[in-house]
């Protein structure tokens, strides 16, 4: 395992590691947008890979790809043409799973997320389990969460 070199994006914070297989190196990266204010530009530092890639992310970006009813942002509407601009990438998050609950409103948002290259996309499933219980904790509540299986 090695880390990734990255240009810098002010408006992304990420951590990643290169891991090596028997098919070769497979670029990982968990990521976070604060702000939800994410450009394009800045998207496209992680999805312009010459490896395979698994992204992880809490982008705070809201679009109807995966939230039926949102109200789109900045960062949901540059994920979703970044999307469109990399055939292969693949959106491995469900629909409408909701991965966060405000906690003032009890309102469900989807705004963690994974992509990966299409070879990942094309042998994974995602099934919905019950959260770990350091969400039952911090929502007193049952939620569903992802996980990918390759």
């Amino acid at each position: 395992m090695s880390p990734i070199p990255m240009p810098y994006a002010d408006t992304l914070e990420v951590i990643s590691a290169q891991l090596s297989s028997e098919t070769g190196p497979i670029d990982c990266f968990s990521v976070y947008c604060p702000r939800g204010d994410c450009p394009p530009e800045d998207i496209n530092l992680l999805f312009n890979r010459p490896n395979p890639f698994i992204i992880a992310d809490d982008f705070n970006a809201h679009h109807s790809l995966w939230e039926s009813n949102s109200t789109e942002n900045t960062a949901g509407k540059s994920i979703h043409s970044t999307i469109l601009d990399h055939p292969d990438a693949a959106m491995l998050t469900p629909l409408n799973i909701g991965t966060r609950i405000d906690p003032a409103s009890g309102k469900e948002s989807t705004i963690d997320l994974i992509f990966a290259s299409s070879q990942f996309a094309l042998n994974s499933t995602t099934s919905q389990e019950k959260a770990t219980s350091m969400n039952k904790e911090k929502l007193g509540t049952e939620k569903n969460s992802t996980k990918c299986q390759t």
